[in-house]
């Protein structure tokens, strides 16, 4: 294996006959064939063959695991404390007042589900002005998994996910999606 480009070339070129060699282009020729190109081609292909392909299964496994470990893993189970969007509060609803004072609250373990609401709430995000401090929250989620707990939040008009840091605003179809996920009992 140990061969340069311009050692495999030059030992393929050292099997055609001198005339043959002659009648080729040299390189500084602005003319070219598809003949010197497939001979070189040939050529590296021969000789790089298994290189090639070693270099290309490498490459195949490092998209694999890039994908893999960008992928979000569905939770193994999520507390979810949802009062519902259109409920007018008289105090701004923080996560400990959330968690004390929500209409309704699930601990939900079926994955199934978990994935969906996960699907759900994984939503392209348009970056809000206001800060996740001021939130005045509808729906708190906290999704477990075997490396801690995230949160993810949402009031009427932004949503805040744990796993980015980012503050996003909410759009009328996530809204509705996720007050039929939770809404009338979940």
């Amino acid at each position: 294996m140990g061969l340069s480009v311009v050692q495999v070339v030059r030992s393929s070129w050292q099997s055609v006959s001198p005339e043959h060699a002659a009648s080729q282009p040299s390189n500084s020729s602005s003319k070219r064939t598809a003949l010197p190109g497939r001979r070189l081609t040939q050529a590296l292909g021969a000789a790089a063959g298994g290189a090639y392909m070693r270099v290309k299964t490498i490459a195949i496994v490092a998209a694999a695991c890039l994908c893999a470990c960008a992928a979000k893993s569905v939770p193994t189970s999520a507390d979810v404390y949802f009062r519902p969007f259109e409920a007018t509060s008289i105090v701004r609803l923080t996560e400990n007042i959330m968690v004390t004072s929500a209409g309704s609250e699930f601990h939900i373990t079926d994955k199934d589900r978990l994935g969906r609401i996960h699907r759900l709430v994984d939503a392209p995000c348009q970056p809000s002005a206001r800060r996740e401090s001021e939130m005045d929250l509808r729906l708190l989620i906290y999704f477990h998994e075997g490396s801690g707990r995230t949160t993810w939040k949402a009031s009427q008009f932004d949503f805040y996910d744990g796993s980015t840091g980012k503050m996003c605003a909410m759009t009328d179809s996530l809204r509705s999606s996720l007050s039929k996920e939770f809404g009338a009992g979940g």
